[in-house]
Formats: C-alpha cells, structure tokens, sequence
C-alpha cells in the first residue's frame, strides 16, 4: 500500500481517514444527511401516490356498486329494469374494452422504458 504523509505529518496508508482534512469531514456527513433526507423524501413520496391511489380505487368502487346497486340487479322479479339501469352491459362491455386498450398502452409503454432499443 502507498504511504503518505497526513494532514498531522505522520506517515499513514492512503485510503485511511487520517488522510481526509477534517475541513472535508463536516462536507461528508452533511452529504449523508442530504442522502438520507432525499431518500426519506422519496419513501413519503412513495406512500402518498399508493395511498391516493388505493383511496381512488374505493371511491370508484362505490360508486360502481351505488350506481348498479348489486341486490336490484339479483332480486326476483328485477326491481329496476333493465331498460331503467344507469349502467348498461353496453357500458360495462365498453369499460372493459377501453381497460384492456389502457393496459395495453401502458404494458407497451412500460416495456419500451425497461428494455429500450440499442442504436
């Protein structure tokens, strides 16, 4: 190992902490807390989109439930007609249409991100 002269003017192995004024010692841990603050920046940042994200699946649940009430939908005889139904099988046909073309767009999307083409 290469030898060097430290900042106390005693001879030490480079690569030892000896070798780092202390000046720089006060930049290196202000360097770690700025690390550590941006990756607890991004951890939060993490929980609020799924939180949102899970709070947005409930709401549309309901709805979809409220709209199409379940148990009118099961009674015999149909106490809502299904002319008289605010969601139709037309309407659920095209939501699962468009779902499939967004998941398309999106696995495409995803794929083109995480295996990109070399020039």
């Amino acid at each position: 190992m290469a030898e060097s002269t430290n900042h106390n003017g005693d001879a030490g192995q480079i690569g030892f902490i000896d070798d780092v004024p202390s000046e720089y010692l006060g930049a290196v841990a202000h360097l770690d807390d700025a690390n550590r603050t941006r990756q607890m920046a991004e951890i939060d940042s993490i929980h609020a989109n799924t939180n949102s994200r899970t709070l947005m699946v409930w709401v549309i649940a309901i709805i979809f439930i409220g709209l199409n009430d379940v148990a009118q939908m099961a009674a015999k005889p149909p106490l809502i007609k299904p002319e008289d139904r605010l969601i139709t099988t037309e309407t659920v046909m095209s939501l699962i249409g468009a779902t499939v073309v967004q998941v398309g767009g999106a696995v495409i999307a995803i794929v083109a991100y995480l295996f990109p083409k070399r020039a």
